[in-house]
């Protein structure tokens, strides 16, 4: 378990200021963002105290209930949109805190690391996201340091070794994947025989039973998600989906539709560090470490998701965001020492520049999916009393209804959701039936109408039949006036009979 020779300490100052810059920038994004369809989800689960928010997190949400229980508490003292992204920000702002002391306990240039994560746009769109993500990142943050501090060291921490397993428990009750961390922590134990493995899986035996109970609702939830899935992505679709995940945590270059390019730029980028630092494989026994718990952890994410034909997205694997950069300075071990810095400078340097870059790709725009916000105002300005406004799918009803103080009822179509089960068919309309059904009388007879179209007609290949809503509006309408906004459409439909 030999450490490395230290870099050069930063000045105290440095890590609080760059944590500082993102919460600023975090901030800015938070205040003038909309919401999307899944923060509005976030915002009913817990705008009515911890006891809905438990029950609706394991039915409707489909996930662990932790993160909702402790928003809703939080949203007990205001309930703005800012607010609920402001407990984001600051598990953010605390796992950024947590890599440095990581980086402090592995002697690694904590300054150089802080900021490749402080500036990675996926940190700081996950900051200004009213979901799971956050706590999640924090957590196995947490996690990291706590594995380093109780176990992977030379003298452990008995007063970390209990708050690893308290850290682990509150892991598995947020978010299921941590325990793709856990285990992988537990592999690097066994294999190296470190001096806690039996200590360490005694505990987490512990830690195994008190998640009992939530085991139990995680089958039925898996059920859920099955048949809320469509086909199951292939093997190498979903190794592909994920790798360039794991890439963009490391060097954010947002081209998630070009991940042959992506893996070609990182590989030329690995070849020059190798090239630079004369690669060594002797040095700093403890390097390969961080390295094995990311891929482990990754490995394990991949097989599991693939035997359980579950369909993933790049956010569920969140959870390896501070471990994959983690373990890529780490990699810098490898890397002649006088060498290291100039190394190191060079890869945070290009990886700040490329974040800030996809940053601007991200939300260049000014918006996130479906623009609620912009669509709302551009509305209010321009209806009519007597004008009903339809959207579809009907779950962007949700954030809509966030912004949009205007004259007219929303009718959300097929029908308004329903926030028993989590069922993704609800948003499927079967034929033009249920649109006459939606609207009332008086609203059928209106000389003109709305229609709000969210740009996605299908979700985990479950198709919303699109197809019915535009035969209605061909039959019964001429379209008035169109405005595209960001994954949003608006349409002003004039009757004609």
């Amino acid at each position: 378990m030999e450490r490395p020779r230290p870099f050069p300490a930063a000045a105290p100052y440095v890590v609080p200021l760059l944590v500082l810059v993102n919460l600023v920038i975090c901030a800015y994004f938070a205040a003038t963002l909309n919401i999307w369809v899944d923060e509005a989800y976030s915002l009913h689960t817990t705008q009515s105290g911890m006891r809905y928010a438990l029950g609706a997190a394991v039915h409707f949400e489909n996930q662990a209930p932790m993160y909702f229980s402790l928003l809703a508490l939080w949203r007990s003292l205001d309930h703005s949109v800012f607010f609920a992204r402001l407990f984001s920000m600051l598990c953010i702002a605390g796992a950024l805190f947590a890599l440095a002391a990581v980086a402090r306990e592995r002697r690694l240039p904590e300054s150089w690391m802080v900021a490749a994560a402080a500036f990675n746009p996926i940190m700081i769109v996950l900051a200004v996201e009213i979901r799971v993500y956050a706590l999640t990142i924090l957590l196995s943050t947490l996690l990291l340091l706590a594995f380093f501090k109780g176990f992977w060291t030379e003298r452990p921490d008995r007063r970390w070794q209990w708050i690893y397993f308290g850290l682990a428990l509150l892991g598995l009750y947020t978010q299921y994947f941590i325990a793709f961390l856990l285990c992988a922590q537990a592999l690097v134990l066994i294999v190296k025989r470190g001096r806690w493995m039996w200590f360490f899986l005694a505990g987490m035996a512990v830690v195994l039973i008190a998640f009992i109970p939530l085991a139990i609702a995680v089958r039925q939830q898996m059920g859920v998600t099955q048949a809320n899935s469509g086909p199951p992505s292939t093997f190498a679709q979903n190794g592909v989906q994920l790798l360039v995940a794991l890439m963009e945590y490391v060097f954010p270059l947002i081209v998630r539709h070009h991940a042959v390019q992506t893996l070609a730029v990182m590989a030329v980028v690995a070849l020059a560090v190798l090239a630079a630092g004369r690669f060594r494989f002797a040095a700093a026994q403890w390097a390969p470490v961080p390295v094995t718990i990311a891929i482990a952890a990754f490995l394990m994410l991949l097989v599991v998701t693939q035997v359980g034909s579950y369909q993933i997205n790049d956010r569920y694997a969140a959870f390896l965001l501070t471990p994959a950069v983690f373990a890529t300075f780490s990699y810098f071990e490898y890397v002649r020492f006088e060498r290291k810095q100039w190394c190191i400078g060079v890869f945070t340097i290009v990886s700040i520049a490329t974040g800030l870059w996809g940053l601007w790709t991200l939300f260049g725009s000014g918006a996130k999916s479906g623009d609620w916000k912009r669509v709302a105002a551009y509305v209010e300005s321009h209806e009519r009393p007597g004008q009903p406004i339809l959207i579809f799918p009907a779950s962007q009803a949700l954030p809509l209804a966030h912004y949009y103080n205007g004259l007219n009822a929303v009718i959300p179509i097929p029908r308004a959701i329903r926030f028993q089960n989590w069922n993704a068919r609800q948003n499927v309309l079967v034929d033009a039936r249920e649109i006459r059904k939606a609207l009332s009388p008086s609203e059928r007879a209106a000389p003109a109408l709305w229609l709000l179209r969210y740009d996605e007609c299908s979700w985990a290949a479950i198709d919303y039949n699109c197809h019915a809503l535009d035969e209605f509006v061909r039959r019964h309408y001429t379209l008035q006036a169109s405005q595209a906004f960001v994954g949003t459409r608006v349409e002003l439909l004039r009757r004609v009979h």
